[in-house]
């Protein structure tokens, strides 16, 4: 008789033990965990549901970057330490470039091959807009300046063929 009270004891005990320890793990389950206040690292790798990545962000020697990558691993969009903006093709060459050095501003677009284009710079002493060819030589050259406007013309070669106000180099 006594071991018939000892074992329902047993089972009792056990019993409750097990009914509170299923309820503490679901009602852990329901929990999210807290989202930590920081975490730090040298860089974040970006993944889609294939594990291909897709983005980075990071620091280097030249500062912090995050690069958006699209099909064929192609950089569509490239950040640089906040100072530079670029936008990328298909083939991943840089098409759209903007940003600032010093007090300056600069705004440049490239032709496939990244030589012919035009980008247009605004720094404090005035404003620029450069036009090149496909084999990348200057052709066009207009700046605005305290001492007024200037306008240059180029052959193939970048040599002037004709400017204005007339004679300005």
């Amino acid at each position: 008789m006594q071991r018939m009270i000892i074992a329902l004891l047993v089972g009792v005990v056990i019993g409750l033990l097990a009914g509170g320890v299923g309820e503490d793990a679901a009602v852990a389950a329901d929990k999210k965990p807290a989202a930590p206040k920081e975490i730090r690292a040298q860089s974040f790798t970006l993944v889609d549901a294939k594990g291909t990545p897709r983005g980075r962000l990071g620091v280097d020697d030249g500062g912090a970057f995050l690069v958006l990558w699209g099909p064929g691993r192609k950089p569509d969009a490239v950040l640089l330490s906040a100072t530079q903006i670029g936008f990328g093709d298909q083939r991943g060459q840089p098409r759209v470039l903007l940003g600032r050095e010093g007090a300056g501003a600069i705004l440049k677009l490239s032709d496939a091959n990244d030589r012919g284009g035009a980008s247009l710079a605004l720094v404090p002493s005035g404003s620029a807009l450069t036009l090149s060819d496909a084999k990348g030589v200057q052709r066009v050259f207009l700046n605005v300046t305290k001492k007024g406007p200037r306008l240059r013309l180029l052959d193939a070669r970048g040599k002037i063929i004709d400017s204005l106000p007339r004679g300005a180099k």
